[in-house]
């Protein structure tokens, strides 16, 4: 049984908590590395008429100047431990690990489900997957949250936002080069 669901979760909880950025990670629960994970009672998850399981992608906003704009930060439903944590798994800068609901939310302002895992089936996948990348380390560019939950979820090694940050780019520098050409 779901000790509470992410709803009652997100009702339960303040924004009056400082702001945290990405390179200033500050955790006010446990954090935890796959191979130390704790007991979980449960892999699911109610979100208003939606079940969701391990796997379940969720991403929230990113806080700073242009980030909060442009930039989301990505992590997927792992469980709910014997101590009544919900637990999601995300690739930060202090490398994979899973993390509270709390401490994922609070971070950022705004926060979405972006894919609904519905069965267990995949479970042993996504966390074969998960302990694959957990040793890659959090690169922007190459391997950042997106990438992580993408490959773990869909075995896919993408992430649109670092693709759209290389388009950008390319696109600067393709004006740059034909304005120095006139």
């Amino acid at each position: 049984m779901l000790c509470r669901t992410v709803g009652q979760v997100l009702r339960n909880f303040t924004l009056d908590k400082k702001i945290q950025t990405m390179k200033n990670l500050k955790r006010d629960y446990p954090t935890y590395k796959l191979n130390k994970l704790p007991e979980l009672i449960n892999h699911s998850f109610t979100l208003g008429k939606s079940i969701g399981c391990t796997g379940s992608i969720f991403r929230r906003r990113l806080v700073g100047r242009l980030k909060e704009k442009a930039f989301w930060h990505y992590a997927f439903f792992l469980g709910i431990t014997k101590a009544e944590e919900c637990l999601f798994i995300e690739n930060n800068q202090d490398g994979v690990e899973a993390v509270n609901w709390y401490d994922f939310v609070l971070v950022g302002k705004e926060w979405e489900l972006t894919h609904l895992e519905t069965t267990l089936d995949k479970f042993q996948e996504i966390m074969t997957r998960a302990e694959e990348k957990s040793e890659g380390g959090y690169k922007g560019g190459e391997n950042n949250c997106e990438h992580f939950v993408n490959y773990c979820v869909f075995g896919e090694h993408k992430s649109v936002q670092a693709d759209n940050v290389k388009l950008v780019a390319e696109l600067a520098f393709t004006i740059l080069e034909a304005r120095i050409m006139m």
